[in-house]
Formats: structure tokens, C-alpha cells, sequence
């Protein structure tokens, strides 16, 4: 059947069971309903599926470019080759356990759409922006995500291991229980993100705005961080594997019961940032600036301060104590050292009145 004969014979309701072929341009379908449905190479451009619904449809090399999809939702449909780039509307959409490989995305706005256990292999979203979008538990094999822009984007529970990542700007996005390996974030600007639990590795995030984001739980491993703002970042109970974070900006960061290992802070600005409970090893904050930090109960080994303005830190119970000079532990805060005075004397105390 010829698109255009679903209006010509006055069709409405349900299009069942049927291949469509042929230009609909203009046409308005907004609202129907199409179950079993293949579209075979249709140029789909200028249609109105506002409203429409479709399940276990077929679109096989086809245009939806400048197509109206305001509140439409896909069902278990298939897209192989077709292309959505320059919609004039996509937003409130639902993909629900859909194919999307080979589907093209580029230079599009989505918002406050939907995506559930969609494959997007090979698909590409080049220059694309999401707002108020969710992402949830879809393949990314081979996808391209290059300069997107997002605000409040929820991309969680996928596999980007071999896609290919570059955003340009993240605000307020949620990227939880994400994996992720090579992403080229150089320059880029995140703020406010959350990417707790993520598994990220090799990572470029050199020269970067990483403001106010979470990294809670995640395992960072191979990223490079170096000259990049993180300001009020959160990397609590995080595993920090051969990083670099050399002259970043880290004022206010917290690294409480995190576990660094083989990292480098070399000459970073990390002012009243915390590292309670956290465990450091073979890891170097040369000519680092840690005034007023939080290093109590820490567990330091192998690691090297050398040359690191320590003023007004906290070491209590922390045995990096021991790698610091005189210089510097004469700088430390006075309530670490009368907290360890007072333990020494209660220690003295204890063992006197275990004398006989």
C-alpha cells in the first residue's frame, strides 16, 4: 500500500499487517495506530505521527528527517539505516525494545524522551542534544556520540566500552552504573553530573570543567585529569587506578574512603578537600597545596608529599605522618597534634594502671 492511499481512502485507527512504501510528504497520521507494519525505503519527511503508536514495525532505509514525533511511541520496532536528523519535533517519544542500528541522529534536539533496552549499534548522534532524556540499559556497540550537548540526560546502566564518546557539555546529567573506556573529553564542560558506580577507563579529561560531580563508587583507572577544574567534586569510596590529576583545581574535593592507587596530585590546588579514611598508595602530591585538609585516619604507603603545603591539615591517626618533614609538621593543624597528644596521654595513663 502507498503511504499517501492511507489518507486518500480515509484510513483511521488501526493500520495493521501491511507494507508501506512510496513519499507521504505533508501527510498527517498523527494519532494512528500501526501494528506489524513494514516501511520499506519510505521518505517519511514532513509527516505528523504526533500521538501515533507503533509496535513490531519495520523501517528499513528510511527518512524521517523534519517528520512531527511529539508523544509517539515505539514498540519492539526495528530501524536499520533510517534516518531521523532534522526532525522538527522529537520529544515526549518513547523507544521501548527497539533495534536502532545504523540509525542516524545527527544534529538533532531530543527532549524529554524515553529510550528502554534499545540497541544503537553503529548508531550515530553527532552534534545531537538531549534535555530532560533517559537512556536506560540500551547496547552502544560502535555508536558515535560526538559533540553532543546535554542537560538532565539519564544515561545509566549501558555499555560503551566501544563506542565512541566526546561530549561537548554535560550539566546536571546522571551517567550511573555506566562503563566506559576511551572517551575524549578533553575541554569539555561537565557540570554537576553524576557518574556513581561508572566504570571509566582511559579517559582524556585534560584541560577540563568538571565542577561539582559525583564519581561515588566508581572505578577510575588510566583517566587523565591534568590542569582540569574539579571544584567540589565527590570521588568518596571510589577505586582510583594510575590517574592523573597534576595541577587540577580540587578546592573542596572529597576523597573520604576512597582507595588511590599508583595516581599523581603533582602541584594541584586541593585546599580544604578531604581524604578521611582513604587509602593512598604509591601516589604523589608533590609541591601540592593542601591547606586545611582533612587527612585523618588515612593509610598512606609508598606515596611522596615532598615539597606540599600541608598548613592546618589534619593528620590524626593517619600514618602519613611519618612522610612528612620537620618543616611541614610543623605546619600541620593544632587539633590533630593535641587529639594525638591527648591519645599519648590516655595510652600513658592506661598502661600505668596496668602496672602492679
Amino acid at each position: 500500500m502507498k503511504l499517501e492511499d492511507i489518507s486518500a481512502l480515509n484510513i483511521t485507527g488501526v493500520v495493521k499487517d501491511t507494507e508501506l512504501y512510496g513519499q507521504g510528504k505533508n501527510l498527517d497520521l498523527s494519532g494512528r495506530v500501526f501494528i506489524n507494519v513494514n516501511f520499506e525505503s519510505c521518505d517519511l519527511a514532513d509527516i505528523n505521527f504526533s500521538g501515533a503508536a507503533f509496535t513490531q514495525c519495520k523501517f528499513s532505509g528510511c527518512d524521517l528527517s523534519r517528520a512531527i514525533l511529539g508523544k509517539t511511541v515505539f514498540n519492539e520496532c526495528t530501524f536499520v539505516r533510517s534516518a531521523f536528523t532534522g526532525s522538527l519535533l522529537l520529544t515526549r517519544v518513547t523507544f521501548a525494545k527497539c533495534n536502532l542500528s545504523y540509525s542516524s541522529w545527527d544534529d538533532l534536539r531530543v527532549t524529554r524522551s524515553t529510550f528502554v533496552d534499545c540497541d544503537f549499534f553503529s548508531a550515530s548522534f553527532n552534534g545531537c542534544s538531549f534535555e530532560e532524556t533517559s537512556l536506560t540499559n540500551c547496547s552502544y556497540e560502535n555508536a558515535c556520540f560526538l559533540k553532543i550537548s546535554a542537560h538532565r540526560l539519564a544515561l545509566t546502566d549501558g555499555d560503551m566500552t566501544s563506542a565512541e564518546f566526546a561530549p561537548k557539555q554535560l550539566t546536571k546529567c546522571v551517567l550511573v552504573n555506566l562503563r566506559l573506556v576511551g572517551g575524549h573529553l578533553r575541554g569539555s564542560n561537565l557540570q554537576e553530573c553524576t557518574f556513581n558506580g561508572a566504570a571509566l577507563s582511559q579517559l582524556d579529561l585534560r584541560d577540563a570543567q568538571v565542577k561539582y560531580c559525583h564519581f561515588s563508587n566508581a572505578q577510575l583507572s588510566l583517566t587523565n585529569f591534568r590542569r582540569s577544574e574539579l571544584t567540589g567534586c565527590f570521588f568518596n569510596s571510589a577505586q582510583i587506578n594510575d590517574c592523573c590529576f597534576d595541577y587540577c583545581t580540587l578546592l573542596g574535593a572529597n576523597f573520604e574512603l576512597a582507595e588511590v592507587l599508583n595516581s599523581s596530585f603533582d602541584s594541584v590546588d586541593a585546599r580544604q578537600s578531604r581524604y578521611g579514611g582513604t587509602t593512598i598508595k604509591k601516589t604523589t602530591f608533590k609541591g601540592a597545596r593542601l591547606v586545611q585538609s582533612d587527612f585523618s585516619n588515612s593509610a598512606w604507603s609508598e606515596s611522596d608529599a615532598k615539597d606540599a603545603d600541608v598548613s592546618y591539615c589534619d593528620f590524626y591517626r593517619s600514618d602519613a605522618i611519618e612522610i612528612l618533614s620537620r618543616v611541614q609538621k610543623q605546619t600541620i593543624g593544632t587539633d590533630a597534634e593535641n587529639r594525638r597528644s591527648l591519645d599519648e596521654k590516655i595510652l600513658s595513663m592506661n598502661l600505668a594502671r596496668m602496672q602492679p
